[in-house]
């Protein structure tokens, strides 16, 4: 039977190094890269670290990301876990002006920029949608406490299940 890893202290100590959010980001920048947070439970972020694999909950499966951990904390779990990945593949801004559907593209591998509004050009969150490959979860922020993986994981958005 597959058991999922538990991000205990000592799984963390064979698989991660000590590694503050700033210095992740500042690296994941300079790399061409975006550093992009999800923030989930316990239970699912080890899932997701243990299949490579993650989806939305909402009718399009589409996963959800902030560029910001403040932003990503609106939607936190009471247990939550920032999730920090890296993206360097296309991103474009979604343009609610001409069209009140922001799920109306759904391509994969393309980071989806979504505003808050038709007028208001700041971001209310980032999208993913499923056949996405190459992102890339190279950091765990548990309890204000950040690690860097040692070996990050690829990670696919898949349909929901």
């Amino acid at each position: 039977m597959f058991s999922l890893p538990t991000l205990s202290d000592k799984w963390l100590a064979n698989n991660a190094t000590p590694y503050s959010r700033v210095r992740f980001e500042s690296d994941t920048k300079q790399s061409g890269a975006l550093p992009i947070y999800h923030v989930s439970n316990r239970e699912s972020a080890q899932s997701i670290y243990a299949t490579g694999k993650i989806f939305g909950i909402d009718v399009v499966s589409s996963a959800h990301f902030h560029h910001t951990p403040q932003g990503a904390g609106r939607q936190a779990a009471v247990d939550g876990i920032l999730l920090g990945f890296t993206w360097s593949g296309v991103v474009a801004n979604v343009d609610l002006s001409n069209d009140a559907s922001s799920h109306r593209d759904r391509r994969p591998n393309i980071l989806f920029d979504v505003p808050i509004s038709e007028y208001d050009n700041q971001t209310w969150e980032l999208r993913l949608y499923p056949g996405t490959t190459g992102l890339l979860l190279a950091f765990f922020e548990i309890a204000n406490t950040g690690y860097l993986l040692r070996s990050p994981r690829v990670v696919e958005v898949i349909q929901g299940g």
